[in-house]
């Protein structure tokens, strides 16, 4: 068999792969399989048979080589080199809602317990339709009204990963008022209690 001329590169979230179906020119069954790179090897190395099932998620990258023999001939061997991409983190909140005011900034990206992988998260509100926003979400600013909203944060898609996303809820709190209902007339060396409870 022949193998790719260039390295194959999974996600280390990709489904487990036949080795044997990147290899072309219809390789002889029986040979073995085994890792020619330096650094440990997988613990089902050497595999004796065509169809090596790699596991993105716990093999390592490297090179794996296929070797048929056919006696009295010399034999024949192919590598195939892989590497591994790590997928994207989007983080870790807090268990539990954000409180804030209208008139109030809240800087999202200190909300992590933790931080995404890479840490370049791109906002998006949710309740507003995916709506793309600043990581500093000012309800104010963003004509928005008291309620609560799911704040997304999505870190981007690699070569060969998916993106990944986390959610964040914030609950915007309307401003206290006060209204007085009476008119009271005072005299001049009389005092008014205004005390109130808000």
């Amino acid at each position: 068999g022949t193998a790719p001329l260039t390295p194959t590169t999974f996600c280390t979230l990709d489904a487990i792969t036949d080795l044997s179906t990147l290899l072309s020119n219809s390789p002889d069954a029986g040979g073995t399989w085994t890792y020619t790179s330096a650094g440990q090897s997988p613990v089902n190395m050497p595999f004796v048979g065509l169809n090596y099932m790699f596991d993105p998620s716990t093999y390592p990258a490297g090179d794996y080589t296929y070797t048929a023999s056919n006696l009295p001939c010399i034999d024949d061997a192919t590598t195939i080199t892989i590497n591994l991409e790590t997928p994207p983190n989007a983080g870790q909140f807090p268990p539990f809602n954000v409180n804030m005011c209208m008139g109030q900034v809240l800087d999202l990206n200190t909300q992590f317990t933790i931080l995404p992988t890479p840490n370049t998260p791109v906002w998006t509100n949710m309740t507003s339709g995916g709506v793309g926003i600043s990581n500093n979400f000012d309800p104010t600013l963003l004509g928005l009204i008291p309620g609560t909203y799911i704040l997304r944060n999505t870190i981007a898609a690699t070569t060969y990963c998916p993106s990944d996303d986390e959610d964040i809820t914030v609950v915007v709190n309307d401003l206290p008022t006060v209204n007085f209902s009476t008119i009271n007339q005072i005299c001049l060396g009389e005092t008014l209690d205004l005390s109130f409870i808000l």
